[in-house]
């Protein structure tokens, strides 16, 4: 199979799965849209879910400093943009995904374990990465606690409590943020600081709540006060 358009693992919703970057789609498929405006015009006229249907995030340009989203669609997705194209590029993207998705599907099928013992093998390396996960986590609650007690001191405030004291929209907050090179998106969604502006600007803090995990940016007061300078 000619690869038109490579495939590229990326993380959506907690799953490794292969996705394809829309820009590269976009550009093969010819639309005469430009592509910020066709991505977004076609996820809310089609209405795909971000983490669910793709992930975005930002990459910063090195020639002029500027900020850049990029998109990444999971095949299916990729599919069903081709298709509602019209015209040949999308037929012939369209085939080139329902081969991708016919293969992904066999790769699956030959990973799977074929006997009791393998069934048994698989189960326990699952256990025991269960087990690990575990272990971070009670190492890291501590460090947890120690963020919590700065929150509920009003020393470390999250994006909505900032946007409040700001007497702006979160929505209009985080958009600063991310337009200005201060957050960026990964590629499990989580708004993440730049490594230069952590610690005097922000603060990431590790939580744990009902078997789930993740990461949660604060800003600190010092983060506030600069911010408040630049947006009021």
């Amino acid at each position: 199979m000619n690869e038109l358009i490579p495939l590229q693992p990326q993380t959506i919703n907690g799953n490794a799965v292969e996705t394809v970057n829309a820009r590269e789609l976009h550009e093969f498929l010819e639309s005469k849209q430009d592509f910020s405006t066709w991505i977004k015009n076609r996820i809310e006229k089609y209405e795909f879910v971000e983490n669910q249907d793709y992930v975005r995030f930002h990459k910063k340009m090195e020639a002029n400093n500027a900020t850049m989203i990029e998109y990444f669609v999971s095949v299916g997705m990729a599919k069903e943009l081709a298709m509602v194209e019209n015209n040949d590029k999308g037929k012939q993207a369209r085939q080139y995904f329902i081969e991708c998705e016919r293969k992904l599907r066999e790769n699956q099928a030959k990973l799977a374990p074929k006997t009791y013992v393998e069934a048994l093998r698989t189960l326990a390396d699952e256990v025991e990465a269960h087990e690990q996960t575990k272990q971070t986590l009670a190492i890291a609650e501590p460090k947890a606690q120690y963020f919590d007690k700065l929150v509920e001191r009003n020393l470390l405030t999250n994006f909505t409590t900032t946007a409040k004291e700001f007497g702006i929209k979160r929505k209009d907050f985080l958009n600063y943020l991310l337009d200005n090179g201060y957050i960026y998106r990964d590629q499990q969604g989580n708004l993440l600081p730049y490594a230069t502006h952590v610690p005097h600007l922000f603060e990431v803090k590790e939580y744990s709540k009902d078997a789930h995990s993740g990461v949660q940016t604060l800003v600190t007061p010092k983060g506030r006060e600069t911010l408040r300078l630049l947006l009021t």
